[in-house]
């Protein structure tokens, strides 16, 4: 059995579908899919149910982690996906991994795209034009994004790079970045739950001992607050 994935939001079609029942995607024949290899492709990464949480899209990035940096002696916890929440480019997006020494942080950076709109408007002042895309204001990323609003008074939202749809392009795999940092070193754990109307992402900081830090957010706050239990059950260890 054979079916159509939309390339924008996901959703399984029929094998003669040529527009996207849910968001009305136009269909090309690369969105053909066949079913068991799409259940395979989908399967837990690396043969870990643990790391069932991370995108299949990941699953070539994880093998290579894992080759390059899983000592012997370590057990892999738990992994999810990550996002930044970012006001301008760079706009990040990744994974985490929880092993019984330390914690794995994978971001790449996504491609972007210009707002055409705001471009338009500064075609009349190149100097304008010329700093909005020094700072990449006039851009967002390629990849489907949601909107994060920290507050009631604040008018321009940061934007959130949305769970990976397809593997990071060879410019994203370009930018990838691993962090890693010890569990031995933390020294204290914080959760925050950021936007509102709907949008449901928290972030995550953990303090490490010589100053390290590190803030990711999540998209589930049921994952946010996992990690954030695993990482507190630590503490004082």
């Amino acid at each position: 059995m054979k079916v159509r994935v939309c390339p924008k939001c996901g959703k399984h079609n029929s094998e003669s579908a040529w527009y996207c029942d849910d968001c009305g995607e136009t269909l090309s024949i690369k969105s053909l899919v066949d079913m068991e290899e799409l259940k395979a492709s989908q399967s837990p990464i690396a043969g870990k149910a643990e790391l069932s949480r991370i995108s299949p899209h990941f699953y070539e990035d994880v093998a290579e982690l894992f080759d390059t940096q899983i000592q012997g002696e370590e057990s892999v916890i738990r992994g999810c996906n990550i996002t930044q929440p970012s006001t301008g480019a760079p706009f990040k997006f990744g994974y985490l991994i929880v092993t019984s020494q330390r914690l794995i942080e994978v971001q790449f950076e996504s491609e972007l795209k210009r707002k055409v709109a705001e471009s338009a408007l500064s075609l009349g002042d190149p100097l304008a034009s010329m700093a909005r895309e020094a700072y990449g204001a006039n851009m967002q990323p390629m990849r489907p994004y949601l909107e994060i609003w920290p507050s009631r008074s604040t008018r321009t939202p940061a934007l959130a790079v949305d769970n990976p749809r397809h593997p990071p392009s060879p410019p994203e795999r370009s930018s990838r970045q691993v962090t890693v940092y010890q569990l031995k070193d933390l020294a204290s754990v914080q959760l925050e739950s950021i936007g509102y109307t709907g949008t449901f992402v928290m972030n995550l900081t953990a303090n490490f001992r010589q100053g390290k830090k590190m803030t990711v957010a999540f998209y589930a706050p049921d994952e946010a607050e996992e990690i954030g239990r695993l990482l507190t059950a630590r503490l004082g260890k």
